[in-house]
């Protein structure tokens, strides 16, 4: 063994047998380890006077690119209250969104723009919200859905941030009609916040277009206005004088109980057919029954599901979902800050 109390040094140029202490003299007093230290010292002292010459006089810092006044066109830097008090408060956005959403890349939280475009109608907070995700290409879906709702909108807008400066053409032109929107529809510039996300979908695929995620909802639901939150699917249209109906049963959801919105479904949903949306519970029965209209249950065929078709036609009042399943994704209302996850 090398290490032994009775081992003794041999000689200067072979430590096999020596006392730890011995061994340490030894490699500090090789010619090798001598040279390397004399490198290193060297080195330090050139690389050092270098880098403290270009700290005290560099005229530019190395920072992640901002967006130019021009392309934010509507920026908030911080559309909170801030304490004094706790320098938590003062985050800037992409550091607080990091820390909410660690498992998201930074070039996702980096850039999260809340209330790019804020609601000029400040909502009431026992209100709810409804929480949607929309796309560049189906703006007239979020000026009909402000038309339908008439109430607070909370949505999300994620647009392909492709270089690493914030001088995209497409995204330019999109947030310009977004901005035209607002000056020209009333019922967007009163209900409608929207929360702006700038990134690639996909790190392998910089190209791919967006798609409605957790994100992009835990997003509208973190910074809806209201009490309640409404969670809409994609395609999905609220009936006329359904968000006073929901208002009548915040009693459940203060309980942390969870409103499921039954979503019907045109059996041929082709854009050649011009169907008028029945406004009665009976007109829905009758298309159901002559098979025109379904009820749609994502993950399941047309009038099967948890929802549970023969309950709904029966029910005249609410009723539970008893045969819920993990893969039960329904249009639903719920407490924005209750126990359910996010």
């Amino acid at each position: 063994m090398w290490f032994n109390k009775y081992s003794y040094l041999s000689g200067a140029s072979s430590p096999s047998r020596s006392t730890p202490k011995a061994y340490v003299t030894w490699l500090l007093k090789s010619k090798l380890v001598k040279t390397l230290m004399i490198l290193y010292i060297i080195f330090s002292m050139f690389f050092t006077p270098i880098r403290l010459v270009a700290y005290l006089f560099a005229t530019e810092v190395l920072e992640p690119p901002e967006p130019s006044v021009n392309f934010i066109l509507n920026a908030i830097p911080r559309t909170y209250e801030t304490n004094s008090i706790s320098p938590l408060s003062e985050m800037k956005h992409a550091i607080r969104f990091s820390k909410m959403h660690s498992y998201l890349p930074h070039s996702l939280t980096d850039n999260i723009h809340p209330y790019y475009f804020r609601a000029n109608l400040e909502p009431d907070n026992n209100d709810v919200t409804v929480a949607a995700y929309i796309t560049p290409n189906r703006l007239d879906d979020l000026v009909r859905l402000a038309d339908i709702w008439q109430g607070p909108i909370s949505a999300t807008l994620h647009l392909p941030l492709k270089s690493k400066k914030h001088d995209d053409e497409f995204i330019k032109d999109t947030l310009d009609i977004i901005k035209n929107l607002y000056e020209k529809n009333q019922n967007i510039s009163m209900y409608v916040d929207i929360h702006l996300i700038m990134g690639p979908y996909s790190t392998t695929n910089t190209t791919l277009h967006p798609v409605q995620t957790n994100i992009h909802m835990n997003t509208a639901r973190f910074f809806a206005r209201t009490e309640f939150i409404f969670f809409l699917d994609l395609d999905t249209w609220p009936m006329p004088g359904l968000r006073s109906r929901i208002l009548k049963h915040t009693d459940l959801l203060l309980n942390n109980d969870v409103l499921i919105l039954p979503a019907f479904i045109f059996a041929n949903n082709d854009a050649k057919n011009n169907y008028e949306f029945p406004k009665r519970k009976n007109d829905v029965k009758k298309l159901v029954q002559s098979r025109l209209l379904g009820l749609k249950n994502k993950g399941w065929e047309l009038n099967n599901g948890p929802t549970c078709l023969k309950k709904w036609i029966k029910s005249n009042e609410l009723y539970k979902v008893e045969n819920y399943e993990l893969h039960y994704t329904p249009n639903f209302v719920i407490r924005k800050n209750g126990r359910i996850p996010w």
